[in-house]
Order: structure tokens, then C-alpha cells, then sequence
């Protein structure tokens, strides 16, 4: 028997507000879609499918806690245009081409310049942190490569420096 604890099959899947907002909406258009079925005139707003009962209430996004704007009425001529027309406060347009909404397209844009510009920061810091390091490796390196003195130069430096010696052997102090 396996132990353990057994979820809700919706338990994994976390809350997208883009993804509500979206189902708002496809749920908005489907009301717009059966509104111009049966009437000539277009929509101006949600209030106008509430009051038709095509919608039971309006619907808000939750990020925003605000209805949808319809940017100009949607009539039988314009409908393939429903997303380029109505709009949420918090997510801008609908872009169904790219499967997103406008202001997080510009929102991921700003990241990915905002994170272009901080590796670039790190880049340059890295550079110049490795010239420091060269400039120090060549300044030791340089005091390394002077002149050796070998044990002959030590010897003649040090005979240089005492006096002669007369082969009379150590002398004592008297």
C-alpha cells in the first residue's frame, strides 16, 4: 500500500492571472459573438451584454479588480479585431499572435534589457579585475627577471669588501 496524501487533481496547477484574464475575455467574446447574432447595433461595453443577458454579471480581472475597456464599439466588422479593440487595465491587449498580452511582452522585454545591462556591468568588472591581476603579474614577474646574482658574483662582491688577506691566518685582538 503506498502511504502518503492525495491531492485535488487542480492542487498542482498554480493561479496565472494572465491565463484568468484571457478566459475573461474568450468568455466576453463568445457573449460579443452571439450579441451581434441577434442584433444589428454593436457593443459598447459589458453593461450591454449584462443588460441583454448575454453575460450574468461583468467580468474584472483580478490582477486589475477592473472591468474591461471596449476601445470602440465591436460590431459584425470589426469582430476578427476583438482583441486589438478590448483591453484590460492591468494586461493592456490581448496579442494572439504571440499568445500573450502587450504589457507583458513589454514587461519581459524590460527584463531582458535590464539583465543585458547587469552582465554586461559584470562583463567589464570581470575585465578589469583580470588587467589588474596582468599588471601584477608583470610587475612581479619583472622584479624576478632582474640580474641573478650567482655564487661567483657573491664571492667577488664579498672579496671586494674585506680586506686583503696576507696568509698570516686569523688574527686575535691583543
Amino acid at each position: 500500500m503506498i502511504c502518503g496524501s492525495v491531492t485535488p487533481a487542480g492542487a498542482s496547477r498554480s493561479y496565472n492571472a494572465s491565463r484568468y484574464c484571457l478566459s475573461n475575455l474568450k468568455t466576453i467574446e463568445g457573449a460579443v459573438e452571439l450579441y451581434l447574432m441577434e442584433n444589428s447595433a454593436g457593443v459598447n461595453g459589458q453593461d450591454d451584454l449584462v443588460k441583454n443577458g448575454y453575460l450574468k454579471r461583468e467580468s474584472t480581472c483580478r490582477g486589475a479588480k477592473n472591468s474591461y475597456i471596449f476601445e470602440k464599439p465591436v460590431t459584425k466588422d470589426n469582430l476578427k479585431d476583438f482583441f486589438k479593440i478590448v483591453k484590460c487595465v492591468n494586461h493592456g491587449f490581448y496579442l494572439e499572435d504571440k499568445n500573450i498580452f502587450d504589457n507583458e511582452e513589454q514587461a519581459a522585454r524590460k527584463y531582458r534589457e535590464e539583465r543585458v545591462r547587469f552582465f554586461g556591468a559584470i562583463a567589464v568588472i570581470a575585465f578589469i579585475i583580470l588587467l589588474w591581476q596582468l599588471a601584477i603579474f608583470v610587475r612581479i614577474r619583472s622584479q624576478y627577471n632582474a640580474p641573478l646574482k650567482t655564487v661567483e658574483n657573491r664571492q667577488s662582491a664579498i672579496a671586494e669588501e674585506l680586506p686583503p688577506d696576507d696568509g698570516a691566518g686569523p688574527v686575535s685582538g691583543a
